[in-house]
């Protein structure tokens, strides 16, 4: 059963999300950041103020993390998910906007506004740049990589690329959303990239 931990330094809003939660998932309270494997963590921007550390690389932690908040500035949200961060939604959303934003981090996703997709894609851009003043990338590496793709994933990769969500990428293709997923699925693991923020994330750096 996915586990689900709920760190939050306003216990107001916990009923809700408690009772928001689908019965699929193993619920549990916790006081302090976990060191041990979880699923996912979901965290309130209160916490996150007053645990300035919590913002390492959430990628080097032994789980996904989901943040809520009330209106949280963009440009943390998207300091988050450079930083490794699975998503954010806000504290208010709806029960079935909550358990689609966690099945959605379960599948390797992110899940973050829309019009922040291009905003993160390009900060990590920046930064794997920077990296290259130091490093020869080996981009031969990467299109070989590229080439182990399927004309159609190849085609559901681009559109990743630019922000499409799953939906628009079957309309545009004129396929099922299940194998929009499937083909996903499939170059992420010919590609040995987490998920469709890094999936975007190469694409960007090949072209």
């Amino acid at each position: 059963m996915t586990v689900i931990l709920l760190l939050f330094a306003d216990k107001a809003p916990l009923p809700k999300w408690v009772a928001a939660l689908p019965a699929q998932f193993d619920v549990s309270l916790v006081n302090e950041i976990p060191s041990n494997n979880k699923d996912i963590v979901i965290i309130d921007t209160d916490t996150l103020k007053e645990n300035t550390e919590f913002f390492m690389p959430f990628s080097q932690l032994a789980f996904r993390c989901l943040i809520v908040g009330e209106q949280w500035p963009d440009e943390q949200q998207v300091n988050a998910l450079v930083n490794g961060a699975a998503g954010y939604c806000e504290s208010n959303e709806s029960a079935s906007m909550i358990a689609l934003a966690l099945n959605s981090i379960l599948k390797g996703e992110i899940w973050i506004q829309r019009h922040l997709v291009q905003r993160v894609i390009g900060a990590l851009v920046n930064i794997n740049s920077q990296k290259q003043a130091n490093e020869s990338l080996n981009m031969t590496e990467a299109k070989e990589k590229l080439n182990r793709l399927s004309a159609r994933e190849l085609e559901v990769a681009k559109m990743v690329e630019i922000g499409e969500n799953n939906k628009k990428i079957a309309h545009h293709l004129n396929i099922s959303d299940r194998t929009v997923k499937a083909h996903l699925t499939s170059a992420f693991k010919k590609l040995e990239v987490r998920d469709r923020l890094q999936l975007a994330l190469l694409m960007k750096e090949i072209s």
